[in-house]
């Protein structure tokens, strides 16, 4: 299946009517409590907010409700959590030792589904990124992938996360259909590349 392609687009200011749209970084809005059941890490950092009812249906993906993505920055170990309740609450103590130097103000990148930035979203996993003949990929869909390089750079490069850079290549998570299906985003995997 080929994936939704979107660019990064900053804006000085995020409207409060699109505090709920699709975004990367900053601040994730979220339904009451559950930020709190998620039981992240110290080292857990927001990723993105996806609004999946902000463009056509594609099974077996959600095509309501939204997925949260994070990333524990010690580990490398993912979290994505998805439910189908409303946003009701900002959550603005997520990535407050971000590096806003790296990418300016991280509450100001959105996605933007009108120009293909190099980032995916919901498809195939591209095998033009470092991961051609790896098995790890094998029987998975990609739930997000990230470029480093199309991201909004800031005084500092790569973009930054505490201590920890993101490089020049792409960061891939990764699903089984089975657990997409199941809604098991509990085992969404993660992967870097250097390409």
């Amino acid at each position: 299946m080929e994936p939704l392609h979107f660019g990064v687009k900053r804006v000085k200011k995020e409207p409060n009517d699109q505090l709920d749209a699709c975004k990367l970084l900053g601040t994730p809005v979220m339904p009451a409590d559950f930020f709190e059941g998620l039981g992240l890490d110290e080292g857990a950092y927001f990723v993105a907010q996806i609004r999946c009812d902000q463009f056509p249906a594609r099974e077996p993906f959600p095509n309501k409700g939204y997925l949260y993505f994070f990333l524990d920055i010690d580990t490398l170990k993912p979290k994505v959590a998805y439910t189908e309740k409303e946003p009701e609450e900002l959550i603005d103590d997520v990535n407050a030792s971000f590096d806003k130097d790296s990418c300016g103000d991280p509450t100001c990148l959105q996605m933007d589904f009108s120009v293909d930035g190099g980032n995916r979203l919901f498809g195939d996993v591209d095998l033009d990124i470092g991961l051609e003949g790896d098995t790890v990929t094998a029987g998975k869909l990609c739930l997000l992938e990230l470029d480093a390089l199309s991201l909004p750079q800031g005084k500092q490069k790569p973009l930054t996360f505490g201590d920890f850079g993101m490089g020049d290549g792409h960061w891939v998570f990764l699903i089984r259909e089975e657990d997409l299906k199941a809604r098991r985003f509990d085992k969404v995997e993660f992967i870097e590349t250097e390409v």
